[in-house]
């Protein structure tokens, strides 16, 4: 499910998970897949937004199980 930017700018200071693996083998996806992340500012949830139409990346409010 695609999100609106406003979905990620309502998100700032909480922890969204990132539900599909893009295969990437560096430490920093590995971590943001395994442990989420936390949108720190608008800047941040304008980057998210972005990745997630442009690179296809999908993202929730919970970990997938």
């Amino acid at each position: 499910m695609k999100y609106s930017k406003q979905w990620f700018i309502d998100r700032i200071d909480k922890r969204i998970y990132r539900l599909n693996d893009n295969k990437c083998p560096c430490k920093i996806c590995k971590i943001v897949l395994e442990e989420g992340l936390i949108i720190f500012n608008l800047q941040h949830a304008s980057y998210l937004y972005d990745c997630q139409n442009e690179l296809g990346s999908v993202y929730s409010d919970k970990k997938e199980a």
